[in-house]
């Protein structure tokens, strides 16, 4: 079981923690309800030659979704996730992934991104 404190909660995340030794550091942004974060797909990343695997781009978006729940001040775990990959994400470009939530139902949200 996880257990944290406020301070602590993301200190070893894999996707936002600064200070994960392994981690991508990335910096999320809520803005307007939307949370926001970019990344440049580095050869590390790669599933076929020159694209991102599709896990890291499952992993990114499971990471925002998060903190679109929590600007309403909510700490979440994921319990369902499905995705259609509209592109690639091609190592080197600059990629951007955002999500919203769309509905809530007591303690369950529903999010896009």
């Amino acid at each position: 079981m996880a257990t944290f404190t406020a301070g602590d909660k993301f200190a070893n995340c894999f996707v936002c923690s600064p200070t994960n030794p392994r981690g991508l550091h990335l910096k999320i942004t809520t803005v307007d309800g939307k949370a926001h974060t970019e990344i440049v797909p580095e050869d590390y990343m790669c599933g076929l030659n020159g694209l991102m695997h599709g896990g890291f781009s499952l992993m990114l978006m499971d990471e925002v979704m998060y903190y679109a729940v929590e600007g309403y001040g909510v700490d979440s775990v994921t319990l369902h996730s499905e995705c259609d990959f509209k592109n690639p994400a091609v190592i080197g470009h600059k990629l951007v992934a955002e999500a919203w939530v769309t509905k809530r139902e007591g303690k369950k949200f529903y999010t896009e991104g």
